[in-house]
């Protein structure tokens, strides 16, 4: 989740930094947030890597590959 997400729910700043002190999120780099609620995945570098470049940035055809593969074949 970003600041930009919480935004556009109508939350502010504040609502990520409280979420994280009562420890419902991590931050998981700059400006992103990950639910603690939710289990680990082996692609979630890969999903902060997507969110982090705000919708301008691409996962290499190799990782595309990857995750394809991991998701019809697992």
């Amino acid at each position: 989740m970003t600041q930009t997400d919480v935004n556009n729910l109508g939350g502010s700043s504040q609502v990520l930094v409280d979420m994280e002190r009562h420890g419902h999120v991590h931050r998981y780099a700059r400006g992103l947030y990950r639910f603690r609620s939710f289990p680990a995945d082996p692609r979630d570098e890969l999903m902060a890597a997507t969110l982090w470049a705000r919708g301008v940035g691409e996962i290499s055809h190799d990782h595309a590959q990857a995750l394809f593969s991991s998701l019809h074949y697992s």
